[in-house]
């Protein structure tokens, strides 16, 4: 995300990333690699569960969703496996379209 974090704040967007991590270890990750976009650890998965991601044997899977600003959900991807999410593109043309 951090590659195309510009793209998607002229379309207007935000990028929040939310993950199973301690907040030490989400705040190091963010500064080891300079990310821009936001980050929530959730430890305790409470924030995944609400929006029913899915927590196999291999971990978490991901999870992408595109709210619009009135807090409608626009797009829903749910991967099956750690490589299961839409490309960017993909993302910027769902935004592009609201």
């Amino acid at each position: 995300m951090q590659a195309n974090y510009n793209q998607f704040r002229s379309a207007g967007a935000e990028v929040v990333a939310i993950g199973r991590a301690q907040a030490s270890a989400f705040q190091n990750q963010w500064n080891t690699n300079s990310l821009e976009f936001l980050g929530i650890p959730d430890p305790s998965g409470q924030i995944g569960g609400l929006y029913k991601q899915k927590n196999t044997i291999q971990g978490l899977m991901p999870a992408v969703f595109v709210v619009d600003q009135d807090g409608v959900f626009r797009f829903v991807k749910y991967g099956n496996t750690m490589m299961g999410i839409p490309t960017a593109q993909e993302l910027l043309n769902v935004i592009n379209g609201l």
